[in-house]
């Protein structure tokens, strides 16, 4: 069974597209860990529909589906890294978590709580919630603790010493006991001294030792789980891995890869059949991980506003027989073919080449018009076009083309149009980011590009 729950708001984030981002997510309880998160497109044609009913069953390419990293977490709070989204495009996030009541939650626990008999502990709680569903599913691997007759042996010398038909100390039969049988531990606030005196004195009087012999403490104490075992199984595999490569923090598949490894490691210790232990924390390990939790908590919204881009630079004429020899510096512009986030350096972004690529138009400052050979395309300008390309900075280009002007024919006096081949460097001028370190409070509410 599959729980989806829709929650966070219906309007998306407006976000910066290009660049690496950190987000958080709230889960419902501190108990819940992340299994996996997902970042979908959402085609523009639904975007509208989607955000105004979130159950709205809009069409996704799921081919462009991107895993998310969880960076780090803080009780219910979760720190996700998104990656450089496209510009003016709607995404959201598809989170499946899980709940704590499972073999997860229990180890986990144990890495926070230790091992404290004065109080009952989640793990313990967990372990008791995972048995009785078995139970009542008619699992037959739940296991109970069951005192090994070497154990029963060494209590039974050690009672030896206490003369069951007088006045008993209580204290000094309860310390042997729960220092022999130690799974006893774990229900010693649930342990009556008398019914500690009394499995003691049977003990004692025991002259044959059956196989079975250790569940007869059930008769004395009731049934008790064996949880030592469980959290002997942790120190040997779970905690030793985690003392040995330390981590910030460990997420759910992690954990969860971790603790497979250990039963499979734990496994080659037997041979068939396997110990009921093993069984139960393979089938603990299943249990309830197809219940997980769906939500949609965030989404977010791209945008590119501006794509003309000025600039200024020079340019050096390719010459030919006849040609104009020399450069000129221009001012012009560049039409973006694809929308960059020029606040991330172009080492660090990688752009295709239509993000690199831009359509350039401009005018030269110098003019080319020589008497009786030549005029410029108007005034004392002539006409730019052509190519840019990025190269070192967000910000310079390489630019190539052509100039346009008017060709003089000296026995006719008429002119005809004639390009001429350049190649050159420029530089984007950022008006914006030019004021905004002069003039603040007049520029705070411009686009970005």
């Amino acid at each position: 069974m599959t729980t989806s729950f829709v929650f966070g708001q219906n309007k998306p984030k407006e976000v910066n597209f290009g660049i690496q981002f950190l987000d958080t997510i709230t889960l419902p309880s501190k108990n819940n860990y992340i299994d996996s998160v997902k970042l979908y497109p959402i085609n523009k044609n639904h975007s509208k529909r989607y955000y105004n009913d979130p159950t709205f069953n809009y069409l996704l390419d799921s081919s462009k589906v991107k895993n998310i990293l969880v960076d780090n977490r803080k009780d219910s709070l979760n720190t996700i890294i998104i990656p450089p989204l496209k510009p003016n495009r709607f995404y959201k996030i598809e989170i499946t978590y899980v709940g704590k009541e499972n073999l997860y939650g229990a180890f986990r626990d144990m890495l926070v709580e230790g091992i404290d008999y004065e109080e009952k502990m989640n793990w313990i709680h967990t372990i008791d919630v995972i048995n009785e569903n078995m139970i009542a599913r008619n699992f037959p691997y739940f296991y109970l603790y069951h005192p090994t007759n070497k154990k029963l042996v060494i209590l039974k010398e050690e009672l030896k010493s206490i003369d069951f038909n007088s006045n008993v100390d209580t204290t000094v039969v309860s310390n042997l006991l729960y220092k022999n049988l130690t799974g006893l531990k774990f229900k010693q606030k649930e342990i009556s001294k008398d019914s500690i005196v009394k499995f003691s004195k049977w003990l004692s009087e025991l002259d044959k030792f059956e196989n079975d012999a250790g569940l007869e403490y059930i008769e004395y104490f009731g049934r008790i789980y064996d949880y030592q075992r469980l959290y002997d199984f942790f120190l040997k595999y779970i905690k030793v891995e985690l003392e040995n490569n330390p981590r910030k923090y460990i997420t759910h598949p992690k954990f969860k890869n971790l603790v497979l490894k250990s039963i499979e490691q734990e496994k080659r210790n037997y041979t068939n059949p396997l110990p009921n232990f093993i069984r139960f924390i393979e089938e603990s390990a299943k249990y309830k991980q197809v219940e997980k939790l769906s939500s949609y908590p965030d989404k977010y919204e791209t945008s590119y506003k501006r794509n003309l881009v000025p600039d200024f630079g020079y340019i050096t004429y390719i010459p030919y027989e006849g040609s104009v020899i020399g450069g000129s510096p221009y001012v012009g512009v560049h039409i973006s073919l694809s929308p960059v986030n020029k606040d991330v350096p172009l080492k660090l972004s990688q752009l295709s080449f239509g993000q690199r690529f831009s359509i350039h138009t401009g005018v030269t400052l110098n003019s080319i018009e020589k008497d009786g050979f030549r005029d410029d395309f108007f005034s004392d300008y002539s006409l730019m076009l052509g190519g840019g390309y990025k190269v070192l900075t967000q910000s310079t280009r390489l630019n190539f083309g052509g100039i346009f002007f008017k060709k003089l024919d000296a026995v006719s006096g008429e002119s005809s149009i004639t390009i001429q081949p350049y190649i050159g460097l420029s530089i984007d001028i950022e008006i914006r980011k030019w004021l905004e370190g002069i003039i603040p409070t007049l520029t705070k509410n411009l686009k970005a590009n």
